[in-house]
């Protein structure tokens, strides 16, 4: 950081412990160089801007996208003469008072911006290379920050743009295993169809990994075991009935067995998402959890601890029973 010497420092905060990382980050960074910018953006600070500026060490909040709200207010900066007031999305301070610019709508066309700037960094010392192609999911689940972030608005990449970043990766840096990170990638149906025939047709050697929402058919997976996919990540919380329709997934257990079904027939693993400790869970719910991942053949599975995102309808019910009180 010393040798670099940057002007800003951008954090992508979501609420949970990452916050006291970032906090303490944001913190150090101040201390070796008092004159260096601190931006927060992501989901917490923008649901919860009012609370998040507040904080001394933060300078500046970007609400909602991020991308061109950063390159405004680089370029701001960079003129000598920053007019602050110019850059939609920002949120900061101007003589202790706290400013809100005008919103910034969220990006219509994802395939406007530029590829990612793998040229700035060693590809090679990183295990996982990720892509983003997606952003927005049309699920309306009480405990995720997705549909207060981001409302109704779905943004993608185009099928081609996708493949073309595959093949820059392949070609330029051998990556031959791409992780598609995004809240469902296959979201988009007619996209994920033309995706993969252009997967078969360029005959692309790289095989891909994505997360989805069940429901996925035995046709479009047949498609995408042929196309490269491997491992299908599948956010199933619980496997108590109550508990689904509690939280409002939109699922039943019998989808979720189905779904599973057509991925093992096809040779594709699929890695399931649980939540720990939901509000009014109870024995039996955790019980019937236990026994859904039996019934599955127990392929591999991961519990994550419910986070409370603030102004979610779960986080509110919580408030409302007493079961936290808001920071």
């Amino acid at each position: 950081f010393v040798s670099f010497n940057p002007d800003i420092v951008g954090f992508s905060v979501l609420t949970g412990p990452i916050i006291k990382e970032a906090m303490e980050q944001s913190a150090t960074f101040k201390r070796l160089n008092p004159a260096v910018k601190i931006v927060w953006g992501s989901a917490h600070p923008s649901v919860l801007p009012e609370q998040t500026i507040a904080e001394e060490i933060i300078d500046f909040l970007v609400v909602g996208a991020g991308e061109y709200t950063m390159l405004d207010l680089t370029e701001e900066f960079e003129s000598g003469h920053p007019k602050l007031d110019r850059v939609k999305g920002l949120v900061w301070k101007r003589e202790g008072q706290v400013v809100f610019n005008e919103p910034r709508p969220f990006i219509e066309n994802l395939d406007e911006l530029p590829d990612p700037a793998w040229h700035l960094i060693d590809v090679s010392k990183y295990w996982d290379k990720s892509l983003n192609t997606s952003r927005g999911c049309p699920g309306k689940c009480t405990f995720c920050y997705s549909p207060l972030f981001h409302k109704d608005y779905i943004g993608e990449l185009s099928a081609a743009r996708i493949v073309d970043q595959m093949e820059t990766l392949y070609r330029s840096y051998d990556v031959r295993f791409i992780r598609f990170f995004e809240d469902t990638f296959t979201g988009n149906r007619e996209r994920l169809r033309r995706f993969c025939q252009l997967m078969i047709e360029r005959k692309m050697p790289v095989y891909w990994d994505c997360d989805s929402r069940i429901g996925l058919s035995d046709e479009d997976i047949a498609l995408m075991s042929r196309a490269g996919c491997v491992s299908v990540g599948l956010g199933v919380e619980t496997g108590s009935p109550r508990m689904l329709k509690f939280i409002k997934k939109g699922i039943g257990v019998e989808t979720v067995v189905k779904t599973v079904s057509h991925l093992v027939k096809h040779h594709i693993m699929p890695r399931l998402y649980f939540i720990a400790e939901l509000p009014t869970e109870t024995i039996e719910d955790f019980q019937q959890t236990q026994a859904l991942i039996r019934r599955l053949g127990r392929p591999p599975y991961q519990y994550m601890a419910y986070t409370p995102f603030p102004c979610t309808e779960l986080y509110d019910y919580c408030v409302r029973n007493n079961f936290l009180k808001p920071p």
